[in-house]
C-alpha cells in the first residue's frame, strides 16, 4: 500500500515515532511530535503570538488545518461560517511563532497579503529553527535534534 507507507514516511520526517508518541534522545527525553499532540499545543496557544514553535508542530498543523477546513466546507455554509471563525487565529498565531523560531518577526506574516509573499515565507517555514535562545525565547524541548 503506497499511501501507508508514505504517511509513515511523512510522520518520522517530521519527528514522529510509528506509534505516534514522539522519539527519545540519547537520555530518554521525549523529542519530536505526533500528529495530535501537535494540533493539541497549537490550540492550547490559541491567540499566543509569543514565543517559538518548532518546524514539526507548524507543519502539522497545517495539515490538521487544510483537512480541517476541507471538511467544514463540506457542510455549506455552516461549516464556512465556523471554519472562518474557528481556523484563522491559530493558523496565523502558529506562522508568527514559527517565524520567532527562525529569529525572525511575526511582522513579516504580512507578506501572505500578496501571493508572492508567500514565496519568503514559505522558505523560512521549511528553515530549521534557531537552535539556541533567540529574542523570542528559548527554542521549543520538543525540537528533533539532529
Amino acid at each position: 500500500m503506497l499511501g501507508r507507507g508514505y504517511c509513515r514516511a511523512a510522520r518520522l520526517a517530521l519527528g514522529a515515532s510509528s506509534d505516534g508518541a514522539g522519539r527519545r534522545d540519547e537520555r530518554g527525553r521525549l523529542v519530536g511530535l505526533g500528529f495530535w499532540r501537535a494540533v493539541r499545543r497549537s490550540f492550547a496557544r490559541y491567540g499566543e503570538f509569543r514565543g517559538r514553535t518548532s518546524r514539526a508542530e507548524f507543519w502539522w498543523f497545517v495539515l490538521f488545518w487544510q483537512l480541517a477546513a476541507a471538511l467544514l466546507l463540506g457542510f455549506g455554509d455552516d461549516g464556512l461560517t465556523l471554519a472562518v471563525l474557528a481556523l484563522p487565529v491559530p493558523a496565523i498565531a502558529s506562522a508568527v511563532r514559527r517565524l520567532h523560531d527562525t529569529g525572525r518577526s511575526g511582522w513579516w506574516v504580512l507578506l501572505a497579503i500578496t501571493w508572492v509573499g508567500l514565496v519568503p515565507l514559505l522558505w523560512w517555514w521549511l528553515a530549521p529553527g534557531d537552535p539556541a535562545p533567540n529574542r523570542f525565547g528559548e527554542p521549543d524541548p520538543l525540537r528533533v535534534r539532529g
